[in-house]
């Protein structure tokens, strides 16, 4: 038996799968892997050249397929669509399943988004009482263990209060939280990044360990909406991938 996935998320030259949880993609997997069958992903761009699995969104089903990879034959391609809405085969992709070994374990950065519905002065540990706005806010914060965890921690709103984040949790509407697994720290970088897109930051407020001015960022508009955040996101979750390719 063979399974076909369509493929739609990639930046630069590296396509990856899937672009949500899938727990229903991850025991077609397993069965698969029983009836020696196999699975291709077909990538709707000629412009990449690389595959993997996308461990930010979904590492159980990353790890799934590296483990099934010697039982489970596991192929990748690029087509392109012409003007009639046909599409014709491009090229097979190469699957550098290193640099899933190095990126793809449970540490990293993430980001934790959330709305504000009211502006609100909120006591912030040794920050004092801040004033904050109603609008979107945008946090960036890093974990180089235990990544998971930390950000299951970060989204209850019933806790000991530790870090700044904490206090403002239990405010915020529609949080979501954005994983970046890496065998590197990027929080002061992913900072730096979000910073070009913000209308404001909160000075201090979870950059007491750095030199950075803030960690936390006021943006008015969603920032899922926004162009400049999903390109620093494709930048930090793919982009950067391509120099650990050919390492």
């Amino acid at each position: 038996p063979l399974e076909v996935k369509s493929c739609t998320l990639y930046g630069d030259s590296i396509a990856m799968f899937p672009d949500a949880v899938t727990l229903r993609g991850r025991r077609h997997l397993e069965v698969l892997a029983q009836q020696e069958g196999g699975i291709l992903f077909i990538v709707h761009s000629p412009q990449v050249s690389f595959f993997l699995p996308d461990f930010h969104t979904d590492p159980d089903f990353s790890e799934t397929l590296y483990k099934l990879r010697g039982r489970l034959r596991i192929k990748a391609v690029s087509i392109k669509w012409d003007e009639d809405l046909n599409f014709h085969f491009c090229k097979e992709l190469s699957i550098p399943w290193h640099v899933y070994e190095r990126e793809g374990k449970d540490r990293g950065s993430y980001l934790i988004t959330g709305f504000l519905k009211d502006e609100r002065y909120i006591n912030v540990g040794g920050l004092g009482r801040l004033r904050f706005r109603r609008g979107h806010y945008i946090y960036i914060g890093s974990a180089m263990n235990n990544l998971k965890a930390r950000i299951k921690r970060h989204l209850k709103k019933q806790k000991r209060q530790r870090w700044h984040i904490d206090y403002l949790i239990p405010y915020l509407e529609g949080i979501k939280a954005v994983p970046i697994r890496s065998s590197e720290d990027l929080e002061c970088r992913l900072s730096d990044s979000i910073s070009s897109i913000s209308d404001e930051y909160i000075k201090d407020f979870g950059s007491s360990d750095c030199k950075c001015p803030a960690h936390l960022y006021f943006i008015k508009r969603d920032p899922f909406q926004d162009e400049g955040f999903i390109e620093i996101l494709l930048k930090y979750r793919i982009g950067r991938l391509k120099d650990l390719v050919e390492f």
